[in-house]
């Protein structure tokens, strides 16, 4: 029983580690190298026009625009960094849904603010080590309480075994950790237990990357005549794929799918525990045009547009995915238009 918990255990901290993609080292430590972070800009919109609540009365639509800022405040070049990051996503709906077990009316407005850090070491030629901070409050009214407020720790380090292969481990602790397993009477140590992480990569030149560890794989591939493949999964229900062409350098015409989850608080809830979950399956086709301004080669600009279709959404309130059933209503499958526009430097 010991080792099976440890197991479990090993492959929920995969998926807090690296579960999706985002931006650069406030999810992976390591996305750019040692005494290289830049100051980023990142800025999305979101439109999700109004659909039917399946079966029951209501509708809902919304508008969600969100930003991400890194700053590093010290680095010096294959020695340091050290960044400082705000980020935040605001989801305004118009909506007249209910939970229908409670009868609580949806909220008008869902927040996630956070705010963090990241400091990363180049101990030795081939070893880097570092640490991070993040506090957050994905609530309809952020920071209202301790119970609305989310800390997420993490050391880290990672390993160059020769050019092509690396190994990556961390520590991890975050209080709002999903559990995917039961354990009744431990329940609560647990969620609050620190967990580790392992992932194993390979690269060859800027055409070929893989990294898998316990409950996560990943892979970027171009195979050449401009085409990339990208495509990731993390345990149990995230998954990203996309297939993208370059015509020319700077443009990239590309189609994806994902299917993902994000989780809030509501401030009154009746249960601490309880979180309001939306899952989503997308697929989408888009354009990304990347440039480089100027001679600065270490400055670049993107715009990305993209629209597709949504389906199999549904909101719930409860604990984890086993009470998806509490709570819950389904929304009819709608198109969406997507925006995003980032800045480095």
């Amino acid at each position: 029983m010991a080792s099976r918990l440890a197991f479990l255990l090993w492959l929920t901290a995969s998926v807090g580690a690296w579960a999706t993609a985002a931006e650069g080292p406030a999810r992976d430590p390591f996305a750019s190298p040692v005494g290289g972070a830049r100051i980023s800009i990142l800025a999305e919109a979101f439109f999700y026009p109004e659909s039917d609540v399946r079966h029951l009365r209501g509708s809902m639509s919304w508008f969600e625009p969100s930003f991400f800022v890194s700053v590093p405040v010290s680095k010096q070049r294959g020695e340091h960094d050290w960044t400082f990051y705000a980020a935040g996503a605001a989801m305004d709906f118009d909506t007249d849904a209910v939970l229908p077990g409670s009868g609580d009316p949806f909220p008008d407005e869902l927040w996630d603010p956070r705010i963090g850090t990241v400091l990363r070491v180049a101990a030795d030629k081939d070893l880097s080590i570092g640490g991070n901070l993040e506090v957050s409050s994905p609530c309809d009214r952020p920071f209202a309480g301790i119970r609305e407020t989310v800390f997420r720790a993490g050391v880290f380090g990672s390993v160059e075994i020769d050019e092509h292969w690396s190994v990556t481990m961390a520590l991890y602790y975050s209080n709002d950790r999903e559990l995917f397993f039961k354990v009744p009477r431990y329940k609560e140590a647990v969620r609050h237990l620190p967990v580790p992480a392992v992932r194993l990569c390979y690269r060859r030149g800027r055409d070929l990357a893989v990294s898998a560890g316990p409950g996560f794989a990943g892979v970027f591939w171009a195979p050449g005549g401009n085409f990339e493949v990208e495509a990731s999964y993390a345990m149990i229900r995230n998954v990203r794929a996309s297939v993208g062409w370059r015509p020319v350098e700077e443009l990239k015409l590309y189609g994806g799918f994902e299917w993902s989850n994000r989780h809030f608080y509501r401030h009154d809830r009746r249960r601490d525990e309880d979180r309001l979950w939306y899952y989503e399956k997308r697929a989408e086709i888009g354009v990304r045009w990347h440039a480089r301004p100027g001679r600065c080669a270490s400055s670049s600009v993107f715009l990305d547009a993209a629209g597709g279709y949504a389906f199999d959404r549904f909101w719930f309130e409860g604990e984890d995915y086993r009470d998806r059933m509490r709570d819950r209503f389904r929304l009819q499958d709608v198109p969406f238009v997507r925006l995003k526009l980032g800045v480095s430097f």
